[in-house]
C-alpha cells in the first residue's frame, strides 16, 4: 500500500477474500494498518530497507486486534543484499514485538525456495525469536490468522451466512436437494397418520 485510498473495507471486492493482507510503505500507512483497518495480516517488506521504524504502541495496538505480522524467507535465499535487508527488518519488528504474533512465511516464486518447518524454525532463530515463538510462527500463529479471517467475516462469530436457494423455499415446493444447492438438507416432516 502507498496511499491511503487503496484499502476500502466496505468495498465488495474485499468481501470475496478469506484472509486480507497489507504491505504498508511508509509509517502513516503502517500505523492505520495497525491501529484501524480491518485486516488480518501486515506483510513485512523484505526487499529494502524500510523507510520507517516499528514502534511499540502500534504494534501492540495489531497484536491486541489479533493482526499477525508477516515475515518472508524466499528474498534472503535469493540474494545477499536482501539477507541482510530481511534479517534487518526481521530483527527490528520481533523487537519490537517481543515475539509475538510474528509469522514466518516463503513467498517463494520458484519450488527451491520453499523449506520445511524445521529449517523455517531454525530460520527464524537468526530473526531473534526464542525456541517457542518459532515453534509458533510456523504453526499456531497460522492457525489463528485463519481464525481471525473467520471471525472478521462473521463479524466476530456472532452472524454466520449461508448461500441457499430461496427459488425453491417461496413456491412452497419440496425441499431443494443437496446436489443442486448449497443448502444443507433439512429433515422432512412427519406425516399425520389418520385412521
Amino acid at each position: 500500500m502507498s496511499d491511503s485510498f487503496h484499502f476500502r473495507s466496505t468495498a465488495p471486492e474485499y468481501r470475496c477474500f478469506d484472509l486480507l493482507a497489507v504491505q504498508p510503505t511508509t509509517e502513516k500507512l503502517f500505523h492505520a494498518a495497525c491501529m484501524v483497518y480491518d485486516i488480518d495480516i501486515i506483510c513485512v517488506s523484505v526487499t529494502e530497507r524500510l523507510p520507517f521504524f516499528f514502534k511499540r504502541a502500534p504494534v501492540n495496538g495489531a497484536i491486541d486486534r489479533g493482526v499477525v505480522f508477516e515475515v518472508s524467507y524466499s528474498a534472503a535465499i535469493r540474494d545477499s543484499t536482501m539477507r541482510r535487508y530481511t534479517i534487518a527488518n526481521a530483527i527490528s519488528l520481533i523487537e519490537c514485538c517481543k515475539g509475538k504474533s510474528v509469522m514466518v512465511s516463503s513467498a517463494a516464486e520458484k519450488a527451491l525456495e520453499l523449506r520445511g518447518p524445521y529449517d523455517v524454525t531454525n530460520l527464524s532463530l537468526l530473526f531473534g525469536l526464542s525456541d517457542k515463538d518459532c515453534k509458533e510462527a510456523v504453526s499456531s500463529t497460522c492457525r489463528s490468522v485463519l481464525l481471525h479471517g473467520e471471525t472478521r467475516k462473521t463479524a466476530s462469530g456472532i452472524i454466520y451466512t449461508v448461500k441457499s436457494c430461496s427459488e425453491a423455499s417461496d413456491q412452497q415446493e419440496a425441499p431443494p436437494q443437496s446436489e443442486t444447492c448449497e443448502a444443507p438438507p433439512s429433515k422432512k416432516q412427519k406425516s399425520s397418520v389418520t385412521e
